[in-house]
């Protein structure tokens, strides 16, 4: 069994240690030996789909950087939901196969695929043993498909099989969370795209509107301000009009802990002012909009 390994996707990593156990930042899986099975001496992880498994779905908040929240419901899953078809459709493709070696060489080049139909297990036989699957899988963050080791379930059951790697987890976890959920409103706060760890996309609330861009501020930086000011509330994020501003705030989040006093400069990140002009600062007029904004997260 694989120990101590570690997998890495953009600002991403993932580890395996021991236990067995994953851990992505502070959050830890821990994986129940009923759980495992090993095949062809490679070792398979069931993903849980129920409400029971908290510590698993913390691992997917983990990977979309706060993207998604821990209520994720995984029986609402797209991504889970695909990844299902993925693994169906390799052992349909395995069965017809087996099906069209029975046949004559002459009969078979003759015989559509699609006219055969997929063998049904009778009552009381036995299960046909797990078989070694490659499932592809096509990720934003990656120019090039990757492929992931799964189990083949003869039982049909929705339940998946991946290989026990901390490569292959990193694969599912990013494949799920790119793929979102069937109620986005409930289960997904923001959208994330293309920008740097720390910041979130966050999209227009209206047709008047436009996209913003959250930047989470550092412990260590709010701990560095409220050390020579700490008679002061402090802020947890920051909302900027564009992605140039927020990693302007990035750069520096120790000057946008506090509220500012003075006017923006309209090539800086939106602080809040209370005293914002009009000029190009319509949706932080009077702070009224960003206040709010902010207050959510903190």
């Amino acid at each position: 069994m694989q120990h101590h390994a570690e997998a890495t996707l953009g600002d991403t990593a993932v580890e395996f240690g021991w236990a067995p156990c994953f851990k992505v930042g502070s959050e830890t899986w821990h994986v129940k030996p009923k759980d495992v099975k090993v095949v062809s001496d490679q070792n398979f992880v069931k993903i849980p789909r129920s409400a029971g498994c908290q510590s698993f779905r913390t691992i997917l908040v983990a990977v979309s950087d706060g993207a998604i929240n821990a209520r994720c419901d995984l029986m609402k899953s797209n991504g889970y939901a695909k990844l299902v078809k993925l693994r169906d459709e390799a052992v349909a493709e395995l069965e017809m196969a087996s099906e069209l070696a029975k046949l004559p060489s002459w009969q078979a080049e003759h015989v559509k695929v699609t006219a055969l139909k997929k063998p049904k297990r009778k009552l009381g036989e036995p299960v046909e043993e797990s078989r070694v699957l490659d499932l592809e899988l096509k990720l934003e963050a990656l120019a090039d498909p990757v492929t992931v080791k799964a189990l083949s379930d003869s039982d049909g059951s929705e339940l998946l099989w991946i290989e026990m790697t901390a490569q292959s987890m990193l694969y599912i976890w990013q494949y799920i969370v790119e793929q979102g959920f069937a109620d986005d409103r409930k289960f997904r706060s923001y959208v994330r795209r293309d920008v740097p760890k720390g910041v979130t996309q966050v999209p227009p609330r209206g047709p008047n509107y436009t996209e913003k861009f959250r930047v989470k501020l550092p412990k260590s930086a709010i701990s560095e301000a409220t050390a020579t000011a700490s008679t002061k509330i402090p802020r947890q994020s920051v909302t900027c009009r564009t992605l140039e501003e927020a990693e302007a705030v990035l750069k520096d989040p120790v000057a946008f802990v506090f509220l500012s006093a003075t006017d923006d400069d309209g090539a800086l990140p939106d602080n809040d002012d209370y005293d914002d002009d009009d000029a190009g600062h319509g949706e932080h007029a009077a702070g009224k909009v960003n206040a709010a904004e902010v207050n959510a997260d903190e």
